[in-house]
């Protein structure tokens, strides 16, 4: 699946862009382009340079033609659908904003057969959210990565004192919201790897892994 990312810098912190990049990655590994769009001779977006040499990011300069006011929305709209049109193989447009101005757009992609994945900020307006096949907001993003920090600390610990305890792992997951995601099991199976569970014995393990299901 042949997928491309096309940011919107003016409404998006770079600050935020090695989460959103990872999580691209993670669901679609194959991009083949990727492109950032703005007014990068404002003072307020000279930060995307480094992030663009970063993550070998394309940026389009479009110049403002009204102080105080954006141009480069037209311009991502104009690329995509060229893409649309020259680049068959493509599957999956990765629109990376907070502007609903791009509604049609992501309108536009679905009716062609294109799968919509768009990001940004929780006060991105309804209507672009459910114009994307997915969107993902950037906070939750953040939010995933602290309770993971947490969750490696917690296993540090564990592996410190050789605790053997399944059942304080599970509540100390429990709290940070595992219960309900689809990653409890492997992080059950990361902390299996490094703690012996001859205490437990294998019925207790077997017990936690029919709780989750």
């Amino acid at each position: 699946m042949s997928g491309v990312v096309l940011i919107d810098a003016e409404n998006t912190s770079p600050n935020k862009m090695i989460l959103i990049v990872q999580v691209i990655h993670e669901n679609y590994p194959n991009i083949s382009i990727k492109r950032v769009y703005g007014d990068f001779s404002k003072k307020e977006l000279i930060p995307w340079k480094e992030v663009c040499l970063s993550h070998s990011l394309l940026t389009v300069q479009q110049f403002s033609f009204v102080s105080k006011k954006g141009s480069s929305d037209m311009k991502l709209c104009i690329d995509a659908m060229d893409l649309l049109h020259t680049h068959e193989d493509i599957d999956v447009f990765c629109i990376v904003t907070s502007d609903s101005d791009f509604t049609p757009l992501a309108q536009r992609l679905r009716e062609s057969g294109k799968f919509v994945f768009g990001i940004g900020k929780r006060q991105t307006p309804n209507p672009f959210v459910i114009a994307c096949n997915m969107f993902t907001f950037i906070e939750t993003l953040e939010e995933t990565k602290s309770s993971d920090a947490k969750l490696d600390h917690i296993i540090s610990v564990l592996k410190k004192k050789k605790l053997t305890n399944l059942g304080y792992l599970k509540e100390r997951l429990v709290e940070l919201g595992y219960d309900k995601r689809m990653k409890m099991k492997p992080l059950i199976k990361q902390y299996e790897k490094h703690i012996s569970l001859v205490m437990e014995g294998d019925t207790a393990y077997a017990s936690l892994n029919k709780s989750m299901n």
